[in-house]
């Protein structure tokens, strides 16, 4: 996973963990953007999207 990625991807997930789910989402939409083939950025981020629906 390319840095900027995972950086997102981490902060995403930490900020869910935190409840802050709108936030953590962006960031892990961002990191997917950065690195389209990252299957943990994926993952992260259809866990994001189920919890906020």
């Amino acid at each position: 996973m390319a840095g900027s990625a995972e950086l997102h991807d981490n902060l995403g997930v930490a900020l869910a963990s935190m409840g802050d789910v709108r936030r953590a989402r962006n960031h892990v939409r961002e990191a997917v953007r950065l690195d389209p083939g990252c299957t943990k950025a994926r993952q992260s981020l259809a866990a994001a999207e189920q919890a906020t629906q």
